[in-house]
């Protein structure tokens, strides 16, 4: 088989077929009873709107279907969709040819399942994330190959899909858009690619100048991956860098030297001008593509750009970047560990001057990524796997692995004796650690005399050697965080898993309204290790407090929302001595970060503490505490808002948003008079 005028290997079509293979094998073993549900309920009604409806606006869809969100009225407008329609290129096929076929669930009794709201059709439909999974996997070898041989670049093609964010979402929850977003974001990649690192010649030192019809292609992949997820627009990166570069090269043609050796400049107009030419066609292209999302939005509220999730919905001012790359909730290195090779390899691309000018493109396409990633209020993600927002870098990290085995590849070729060093030395380490484990595991109680299944040594082996390690030394995975994150605090780098967690003081980002359920820090519960300096949980008879082990401790607070007002404080205060009517005070200093809370005078017996916070605090926050006259037992920390409570203003912007598209919707008749 030849792809792209180039043989492909039989190793490496038969690496990709068995990673394809697994693919579809975990998505026919999908635990869940259904892959419609959650945001990508929503995602998925783009290819409803569109096959049954034939329009783009979803108050049909909200009226026929169920509308769990409550999108259909929202406190910014009406009929609103957040989520994007790149993955009904996938999902519509499958629904055409149902109703092509007509699929027996068009008949069905209950409405919903008939309309294709939910039931055989919805299920059926989504598997077109299964089919994007499949075309990231095609185009991860395709950009790899021109890097590696065909059996490292199907490797790394296979280790970027089944080792990154985008396996569950090609195979579990496969109505979510993420599988889409890496296969249209990899195709924008790959038409770059394709020109900037022909398979002719790996040198990508000297940019190559793409046909007309080359760039309108690359305009209109970038459309695509921007249908998937608008934040692909950040792959722009990649063709503006290679048209920069054309134009900066026309313009240093035709200079040569005066009788008196002084440069003459006689930039090529007649050359860039044509250029110039095709960097308004590629423009536009990609402004005709994304048109039908561009539409989409002005259709329904009166305005081309917008962010539909709300005003707060990206912190520009404060992103959370060592969260989202090594948090032990969802952090891009720590559940996919792959990314250190991609990375790696990136770096090795940009370094050598043959291939700089893919790898250097790439980082800043990656850099800017994580900054917009970190960016966004929920930088975890909430309820999925892990770096999901990092789907258009599939390809990206493939082309990254690949390069990190060249380099490898390259080294051994130099130092020859590096390569048994190297296998010794992993079977060292590998056969130390499951002695090890293993010798502790029999020494807790393990019956190795006994015949039992060997999964149950595995098993407990594992846990064994986890638990030491992490007890060591935390999680390596979160190393560049954890480490200087325990030296900044004085604690252990495991504390880092608890500190890293998903931020409490959550305000939702459309309507600023506290999430109550993420107000308040547990000592004595599931945020016991941010406690520092204080013993264990000791319970009397006013509760379970924790004590500072001296006349003070310290408590680690993730904090979301900044504009904290105020701390409320669940104490337990008992003072050194009683006055004659068997009162007493303990005195306590607090202070949170730089900011001075004051000193306080807690009586003996006193069950809360309120404690004003003026200064805004956001990330993880130290609060320190002083104790004179007694002690104090601390159990839960609740954080407050201000008065008036942000929702307050954010509801009067909210109406005024929602009052105008809702005109603009009347305007149009796509509301009825009289609909607030």
């Amino acid at each position: 088989m030849t792809l792209e005028g180039r043989s492909v290997s039989r190793g490496g079509a038969l690496i990709v077929l068995a990673a394809g293979a697994m693919l579809v094998a975990l998505s026919v073993g999908n635990p869940q009873s259904s892959s419609v549900h959650g945001d990508g309920y929503y995602t998925y009604l783009w290819a409803r709107t569109i096959v049954f409806d034939h329009d783009l606006d979803f108050a049909n869809d909200y009226t026929t279907c169920t509308d769990p969100w409550g999108m259909a009225s929202m406190p910014h407008g009406l009929a609103m969709n957040q989520w994007s329609p790149g993955a009904a290129i996938f999902f519509a096929p499958i629904l055409l040819f149902d109703l092509a076929t007509h699929h027996p669930a068009l008949d069905n009794a209950d409405p919903l399942v008939a309309n294709a709201c939910i039931g055989a059709l919805a299920e059926r439909a989504v598997h077109g994330s299964v089919l994007a999974g499949l075309l990231a996997l095609v185009l991860s070898f395709l950009a790899a190959r021109r890097f590696a041989n065909d059996g490292v670049a199907a490797l790394a093609a296979a280790g970027a899909l089944l080792g990154g964010p985008v396996l569950y979402y090609a195979t579990v929850l496969l109505s979510y858009g993420h599988a889409a977003s890496a296969a249209l974001g990899g195709l924008a990649v790959w038409a770059w690619i394709r020109q900037r690192a022909p398979l002719e010649g790996r040198d990508t030192s000297e940019p190559r100048r793409p046909s007309g019809l080359a760039w309108v292609g690359m305009g209109a992949a970038l459309g695509l991956a921007m249908l998937a997820r608008p934040q692909n627009a950040l792959l722009v990166i990649l063709p503006l860098w290679h048209w920069i570069e054309i134009a900066i090269a026309t313009l240093r043609e035709g200079r040569d030297r005066d009788a008196d050796g002084s440069m003459i400049a006689r930039a090529q107009w007649k050359k860039l001008g044509p250029h110039v030419g095709w960097g308004v066609a590629f423009t536009a292209a990609v402004l005709v593509v994304f048109g039908l999302q561009l539409y989409q939005w002005w259709a329904s509220t009166g305005e081309i750009f917008l962010v539909p999730q709300g005003d707060y919905y990206l912190r520009p001012e404060s992103p959370r970047v060592m969260n989202l790359l090594f948090s032990s909730a969802n952090g891009l290195f720590t559940y996919c560990p792959l990314a250190y090779v991609a990375v790696g390899g990136l770096v090795a691309l940009a370094m050598r001057r043959r291939t700089r000018g893919v790898g250097l493109p790439l980082i800043v396409v990656l850099l800017i990524t994580t900054w917009l990633n970190a960016c966004v209020a929920d930088w975890w993600g909430a309820v999925g796997f892990a770096a999901r927002r990092y789907d258009a870098m599939t390809v990206p990290f493939a082309i990254g692995i690949a390069g990190a085995v060249a380099e490898l590849a390259r080294a051994l070729r130099t130092r020859p004796k590096l390569a048994p060093a190297i296998a010794l030395t992993t079977l060292l380490l590998v056969g130390t650690a499951i002695t090890s484990s293993s010798t502790m595991t029999v020494a807790s109680g393990y019956r190795s005399d006994i015949a039992q299944p060997s999964t149950e040594l595995w098993a407990r082996d594992s846990a064994t050697l986890q638990r030491a390690l992490f007890s060591a030394v935390g999680n390596p995975l979160a190393w560049p965080a954890s480490i200087p994150f325990a030296l900044r605090h004085g604690v252990h780098p495991r504390v880092w898993d608890q500190a890293s967690m998903p931020e409490l003081f959550f305000h939702r980002w459309l309507t600023l309204e506290t999430q109550r359920d993420l107000t308040t820090l547990d000592l004595v519960g599931p945020h016991a290790a941010l406690a520092i300096d204080f013993d264990d949980a000791l319970a009397g008879p006013r509760g379970t407090f924790r004590f500072p082990h001296g006349h003070g401790g310290r408590v680690l607070i993730p904090i979301s929302y900044p504009y904290v007002g105020s701390l409320r404080l669940t104490i337990d205060a008992i003072p050194q001595s009683l006055d004659a009517a068997g009162h007493g005070e303990v005195d306590v200093w607090l202070a949170l970060d730089d900011e001075v809370l004051g000193t306080f005078h807690v009586r003996g017996g006193q069950a809360q503490l309120n404690v004003p916070v003026a200064r805004p605090h956001e990330g993880i926050v130290e609060l320190r505490l002083a104790i004179a006259n007694g002690t104090l037992g601390i159990a839960r920390i609740e954080m407050r808002d201000r008065d008036p409570h942000p929702e307050v203003a954010q509801a009067r912007r909210n109406a005024r948003l929602r009052a105008r598209r809702v005109a603009w919707r009347i305007e149009r008749g796509l509301a009825p008079e009289g609909t607030e």
